[in-house]
């Protein structure tokens, strides 16, 4: 099994902890740490995990980008609620990761035989 996760640096503060969770969407978010641990509870046998952020921060910017660059089509099309909720969406998620309380991570895992 292979997947991505946007996760919480390990040692926020109360207070750094209040402003990543206000960044991101509704769920639970995890450090690495907590992440590895529930991929072994699961049942799976974690064979690395890999730091992401630089890709996914660039991927996340030009995302945004192109929805700015396109934003009329883009409202036609989703309307202008939901694509000022994805602009929205998407700077949170790069002011998290740019003042390094938010990153993205690869995992891979195999099943327990």
């Amino acid at each position: 099994m292979v997947f991505t996760t946007l996760l919480f640096r390990e040692d926020l503060s109360a207070r750094e902890l209040a402003r990543a969770n206000s960044l991101v969407m509704a769920g639970d978010r995890v450090t690495p740490t907590e992440q590895a641990k529930m991929v072994e509870e699961a049942g799976w046998i974690l064979d690395d995990q890999r730091d992401t952020t630089t890709e996914y921060r660039e991927i996340v910017l030009r995302d945004l980008r192109a929805y700015e660059a396109r934003a009329e089509l883009a409202a036609k099309v989703l309307g202008s609620a939901e694509l000022e909720a994805r602009l929205e969406r998407k700077r949170k998620y790069l002011e998290g990761i740019e003042d390094g309380l938010l990153f993205r991570s690869f995992f891979v895992a195999e099943a327990r035989e």
